[in-house]
């Protein structure tokens, strides 16, 4: 019988996997320097987050976030601050001195005399109101002073001049509709003859701040705009003198009175 011999081999050793080996394990273990890095940036990032949520809550001044605008102060235009002046000044009228009764009724008796024939006056309590119709002034729906318009206008300031009175030019058209270059709507036309006649009267030595000029248009007829006759009456030029404040009622009261 035959034997069969076995050869036996040694047993080989099994070498351990370098980053199992106990050292490493251990130099693992004891080398915790990383963890202490991280705990910091946790600790960073959690303030950073806290502060940015009470930013984000905080109101200033009652201001909402859609209210707060942040521009380039480059590009807005310089603007002195305003000047506030604390103390306000009290604006005083002076009054106009009242006319002696005697004067006002040479006033009247003198329009009368030298103008009956183009100026039609009247008197109340608060003015008296001299009325010239248009055809002595101007042509027809025209702002150009006649030659005869000049002259009357001119004698007519002679006696408004010396006079402390506030005097307002109007001017009055009827209620025929006009179209002109010049002249749209009748506003335009009586407001035109009211100008030329003051700039004409200041020209002639009339006090510009004792002056206005309003242009009323048609809408302060003397009568119905019946007929050409009514109307004719109608275009007008107004001078209204208003009584100083400190004129006596008897002195105005006298005044009326006198004219029939």
């Amino acid at each position: 019988m035959n034997s069969i011999a076995v050869e036996l081999q040694p047993e080989e050793t099994v070498q351990p996997i370098p980053w199992e080996s106990e050292s490493l394990h251990s130099s693992i273990q004891n080398d915790s320097s990383w963890l202490i890095s991280f705990i910091d940036i946790l600790t960073i990032l959690l303030t950073v987050f806290v502060l940015l949520l009470a930013y984000d809550e905080h109101d200033p001044v009652g201001i909402s976030k859609e209210e707060i605008i942040v521009e380039n102060p480059q590009t807005q235009p310089f603007l002195p601050e305003p000047v506030i002046n604390e103390t306000i000044a009290e604006v005083v009228e002076e009054p106009l001195p009242a006319v002696p009764e005697g004067e006002l009724t040479q006033l009247i008796e003198g329009l009368e005399l030298n103008f009956a024939d183009n100026i039609e006056i009247s008197i109340t309590r608060e003015n008296i109101k001299l009325e010239i119709e248009d055809t002595i002034l101007f042509s027809p729906a025209s702002a150009e002073l006649t030659e005869a318009g000049i002259q009357l206008l001119d004698e007519l300031a002679a006696t408004l001049m010396s006079l402390p009175y506030l005097i307002s030019v109007e001017g009055h058209t009827d209620n025929t509709p006009i179209h002109t270059d010049l002249y749209p709507t009748n506003w335009e036309l009586s407001a035109a003859r009211a100008t030329i006649v003051t700039r004409t009267l200041i020209a002639s030595g009339v006090a510009a701040d004792k002056l206005r000029a309003i242009g009323y248009g048609d809408t302060q007829p003397l009568v119905e705009n019946n007929d050409d006759a009514s109307k004719a009456r109608n275009r007008r030029v107004s001078f209204v003198l208003e009584f100083p404040k400190e004129q006596p009622d008897n002195d105005k009261q006298a005044l009326v009175e006198s004219v029939p």
